[in-house]
Protein backbone atom coordinates (compact mmCIF):
# COMPACT_ATOMS: atom_id res chain seq x y z
CA UNK A 1 0.00 0.00 0.00
CA UNK A 2 0.95 3.25 -0.81
CA UNK A 3 0.43 6.40 1.63
CA UNK A 4 -0.13 9.39 -0.19
CA UNK A 5 -0.17 13.24 1.49
CA UNK A 6 -0.99 16.19 -0.26
CA UNK A 7 -0.99 19.94 1.48
CA UNK A 8 0.47 22.29 -1.50
CA UNK A 9 -3.22 23.70 -2.54
CA UNK A 10 -6.30 25.05 -0.32
CA UNK A 11 -7.03 21.28 0.40
CA UNK A 12 -4.69 19.06 2.20
CA UNK A 13 -5.53 15.26 2.70
CA UNK A 14 -4.19 12.22 2.14
CA UNK A 15 -4.59 8.82 0.70
CA UNK A 16 -4.35 5.20 1.27
CA UNK A 17 -3.92 3.29 -2.00
CA UNK A 18 -3.78 -0.71 -2.17
CA UNK A 19 -2.67 -1.47 -5.70
CA UNK A 20 -5.65 0.36 -7.78
CA UNK A 21 -7.97 0.65 -4.58
CA UNK A 22 -8.86 3.60 -2.98
CA UNK A 23 -8.90 2.25 0.58
CA UNK A 24 -9.63 5.71 2.62
CA UNK A 25 -8.26 8.64 2.43
CA UNK A 26 -9.29 12.12 3.74
CA UNK A 27 -8.88 16.10 3.29
CA UNK A 28 -10.31 19.54 4.69
CA UNK A 29 -9.70 23.35 4.13
CA UNK A 30 -6.06 24.11 4.93
CA UNK A 31 -5.77 27.29 6.57
CA UNK A 32 -3.41 27.13 9.65
CA UNK A 33 -4.58 23.94 11.17
CA UNK A 34 -2.56 21.22 8.77
CA UNK A 35 0.21 21.02 11.09
CA UNK A 36 -1.52 19.90 14.28
CA UNK A 37 -4.14 17.72 12.44
CA UNK A 38 -2.21 16.36 8.99
CA UNK A 39 -0.55 13.32 11.45
CA UNK A 40 -3.37 12.74 13.75
CA UNK A 41 -5.61 12.41 11.01
CA UNK A 42 -3.38 10.12 9.25
CA UNK A 43 -3.04 7.82 12.61
CA UNK A 44 -6.85 7.92 12.24
CA UNK A 45 -7.28 6.94 8.42
CA UNK A 46 -4.79 3.95 9.30
CA UNK A 47 -6.72 3.11 12.19
CA UNK A 48 -10.25 2.72 10.51
CA UNK A 49 -8.80 0.80 7.77
CA UNK A 50 -6.83 -1.94 10.14
CA UNK A 51 -3.91 -1.16 8.01
CA UNK A 52 -0.78 -0.53 10.57
CA UNK A 53 2.32 1.54 8.90
CA UNK A 54 4.02 -1.60 8.39
CA UNK A 55 1.81 -2.51 5.87
CA UNK A 56 3.15 0.29 3.65
CA UNK A 57 5.25 0.00 0.91
CA UNK A 58 5.96 3.89 0.37
CA UNK A 59 5.04 6.92 1.01
CA UNK A 60 4.00 10.00 -1.52
CA UNK A 61 3.86 13.60 -0.90
CA UNK A 62 3.34 16.37 -3.15
CA UNK A 63 6.12 18.54 -3.75
CA UNK A 64 4.81 21.79 -5.01
CA UNK A 65 4.40 23.96 -5.97
CA UNK A 66 1.67 25.97 -4.39
CA UNK A 67 1.78 27.44 -0.31
CA UNK A 68 4.53 27.30 1.04
CA UNK A 69 3.62 26.01 4.20
CA UNK A 70 2.04 23.79 3.35
CA UNK A 71 4.49 22.14 1.02
CA UNK A 72 6.86 22.32 4.19
CA UNK A 73 4.53 20.78 6.46
CA UNK A 74 3.51 18.14 3.95
CA UNK A 75 7.05 17.08 2.94
CA UNK A 76 8.20 17.37 6.59
CA UNK A 77 5.64 15.01 7.43
CA UNK A 78 6.29 12.02 4.80
CA UNK A 79 10.12 12.40 5.56
CA UNK A 80 9.14 11.70 8.97
CA UNK A 81 7.09 8.68 8.27
CA UNK A 82 9.29 7.05 5.49
CA UNK A 83 12.44 7.65 7.52
CA UNK A 84 11.24 5.72 10.24
CA UNK A 85 9.95 2.86 8.10
CA UNK A 86 12.96 2.86 6.31
CA UNK A 87 9.92 3.10 3.47
CA UNK A 88 10.76 5.10 -0.35
CA UNK A 89 9.47 8.32 -0.60
CA UNK A 90 8.41 9.63 -3.91
CA UNK A 91 8.22 12.95 -4.54
CA UNK A 92 5.46 14.05 -7.01
CA UNK A 93 4.77 17.46 -8.77
CA UNK A 94 1.13 18.82 -7.31
CA UNK A 95 0.89 20.17 -10.83
CA UNK A 96 1.17 16.68 -12.28
CA UNK A 97 -1.60 15.29 -9.86
CA UNK A 98 -3.76 17.98 -10.76
CA UNK A 99 -3.33 16.75 -14.36
CA UNK A 100 -3.84 13.29 -13.50
CA UNK A 101 -7.75 13.10 -14.79
CA UNK A 102 -6.42 14.54 -18.25
CA UNK A 103 -4.33 11.44 -18.70
CA UNK A 104 -5.35 10.07 -22.14
CA UNK A 105 -7.19 13.24 -23.51
CA UNK A 106 -4.78 14.09 -26.20
CA UNK A 107 -2.89 17.61 -27.19
CA UNK A 108 -1.66 19.23 -24.00
CA UNK A 109 -3.29 18.92 -20.47
CA UNK A 110 -2.76 22.30 -18.70
CA UNK A 111 -3.26 22.42 -14.39
CA UNK A 112 -3.37 25.40 -12.61
CA UNK A 113 -2.69 26.55 -9.18
CA UNK A 114 -3.02 30.31 -7.89
CA UNK A 115 -0.33 32.03 -7.16
CA UNK A 116 0.16 35.63 -6.33
CA UNK A 117 -1.99 38.68 -8.32
CA UNK A 118 -2.80 37.70 -11.43
CA UNK A 119 -0.07 35.07 -11.56
CA UNK A 120 -0.39 31.46 -11.84
CA UNK A 121 1.79 28.15 -11.44
CA UNK A 122 0.63 25.98 -14.97
CA UNK A 123 2.13 22.61 -15.38
CA UNK A 124 1.64 21.90 -19.14
CA UNK A 125 2.07 18.09 -20.10
CA UNK A 126 0.89 15.95 -22.96
CA UNK A 127 -1.88 14.55 -22.34
CA UNK A 128 -1.04 10.93 -22.83
CA UNK A 129 -1.42 8.17 -20.20
CA UNK A 130 2.11 8.73 -19.06
CA UNK A 131 0.91 12.77 -18.61
CA UNK A 132 4.85 13.25 -20.50
CA UNK A 133 5.89 16.61 -18.29
CA UNK A 134 6.63 19.59 -20.69
CA UNK A 135 7.45 22.75 -18.47
CA UNK A 136 6.17 24.05 -14.93
CA UNK A 137 6.53 27.72 -14.47
CA UNK A 138 5.01 30.66 -13.08
CA UNK A 139 2.86 32.96 -15.58
CA UNK A 140 0.54 35.82 -15.45
CA UNK A 141 -2.76 34.98 -16.68
CA UNK A 142 -2.61 36.57 -20.27
CA UNK A 143 0.87 35.55 -20.70
CA UNK A 144 -0.42 32.23 -20.01
CA UNK A 145 -3.26 31.99 -22.93
CA UNK A 146 -0.25 33.43 -25.61
CA UNK A 147 1.72 30.63 -24.66
CA UNK A 148 -0.67 28.29 -24.84
CA UNK A 149 -1.68 29.46 -28.35
CA UNK A 150 1.58 29.52 -29.63
CA UNK A 151 1.98 25.71 -29.01
CA UNK A 152 -0.94 24.90 -30.76
CA UNK A 153 -2.48 21.90 -29.59
CA UNK A 154 -6.05 21.70 -28.19
CA UNK A 155 -5.55 21.73 -24.18
CA UNK A 156 -7.66 20.31 -21.72
CA UNK A 157 -7.92 21.94 -18.73
CA UNK A 158 -7.29 20.02 -15.56
CA UNK A 159 -10.17 20.44 -12.56
CA UNK A 160 -10.32 24.06 -11.16
CA UNK A 161 -12.57 25.95 -9.12
CA UNK A 162 -15.32 27.96 -11.18
CA UNK A 163 -13.62 31.19 -9.38
CA UNK A 164 -10.23 30.32 -11.07
CA UNK A 165 -11.60 29.53 -14.58
CA UNK A 166 -13.77 32.87 -14.56
CA UNK A 167 -10.14 34.98 -14.41
CA UNK A 168 -8.90 33.48 -17.13
CA UNK A 169 -8.58 35.66 -20.19
CA UNK A 170 -10.11 32.66 -22.36
CA UNK A 171 -10.95 34.97 -25.46
CA UNK A 172 -6.72 35.54 -25.68
CA UNK A 173 -6.30 31.78 -26.12
CA UNK A 174 -6.22 30.81 -29.96
CA UNK A 175 -6.55 27.03 -29.89
CA UNK A 176 -9.40 24.85 -28.68
CA UNK A 177 -9.70 23.96 -24.81
CA UNK A 178 -12.08 22.21 -22.43
CA UNK A 179 -12.02 21.67 -18.84
CA UNK A 180 -12.54 18.89 -16.77
CA UNK A 181 -15.52 19.48 -14.64
CA UNK A 182 -14.18 20.63 -11.01
CA UNK A 183 -15.66 18.32 -8.20
CA UNK A 184 -16.16 20.15 -4.56
CA UNK A 185 -14.92 16.90 -2.98
CA UNK A 186 -11.93 15.75 -4.93
CA UNK A 187 -9.02 14.05 -3.32
CA UNK A 188 -6.17 15.56 -4.96
CA UNK A 189 -3.38 13.11 -2.74
CA UNK A 190 -5.16 10.18 -4.16
CA UNK A 191 -4.05 11.26 -7.58
CA UNK A 192 -0.11 11.58 -5.68
CA UNK A 193 -0.67 8.37 -4.44
CA UNK A 194 -1.36 6.80 -8.21
CA UNK A 195 1.43 8.78 -9.95
CA UNK A 196 3.96 7.52 -7.46
CA UNK A 197 2.09 4.16 -7.31
CA UNK A 198 3.47 4.42 -11.61
CA UNK A 199 6.67 4.80 -10.51
CA UNK A 200 7.25 2.20 -7.97
CA UNK A 201 5.82 -0.33 -9.93
CA UNK A 202 8.89 1.00 -13.06
CA UNK A 203 11.48 0.03 -10.34
CA UNK A 204 12.00 3.39 -9.08
CA UNK A 205 13.25 3.97 -5.51
CA UNK A 206 12.11 7.63 -5.32
CA UNK A 207 13.77 10.46 -4.03
CA UNK A 208 14.27 9.46 -0.26
CA UNK A 209 15.46 12.02 2.57
CA UNK A 210 17.13 13.92 -0.64
CA UNK A 211 13.37 15.22 -1.66
CA UNK A 212 12.96 18.94 -1.63
CA UNK A 213 10.32 21.25 -2.03
CA UNK A 214 9.25 22.86 -5.41
CA UNK A 215 8.32 26.51 -5.16
CA UNK A 216 8.86 27.45 -8.52
CA UNK A 217 9.13 31.69 -7.05
CA UNK A 218 10.31 33.18 -4.43
CA UNK A 219 8.42 33.54 -0.83
CA UNK A 220 6.38 36.85 -0.74
CA UNK A 221 8.80 37.77 2.13
CA UNK A 222 11.54 36.97 -0.14
CA UNK A 223 10.72 39.44 -2.50
CA UNK A 224 9.55 42.35 -0.01
CA UNK A 225 13.38 41.37 0.86
CA UNK A 226 14.96 42.30 -2.22
CA UNK A 227 13.06 44.98 -3.13
CA UNK A 228 14.98 48.61 -2.78
CA UNK A 229 14.50 50.66 -0.20
CA UNK A 230 12.47 53.65 -0.29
Amino acid sequence: MILAIETATDIAGAALLDGDTLRAGFFFGARRDVCQRLLPDIKAMLARTGAGVEALAAVAVGRGPGSFTGIRIGVAAAKGLALARELPLFGISTLAACAYPARGAGGLACALIPAYGDELYAGIFRADQELTPLEERVFPALELMAHLSRLGQPVTFAPVHPRLRALLPLHDLAVGHRFLPHEPTWHLASWVGCLARARLAAGEVGEGMGLAPVYLRPSQAEMQAQRPAT
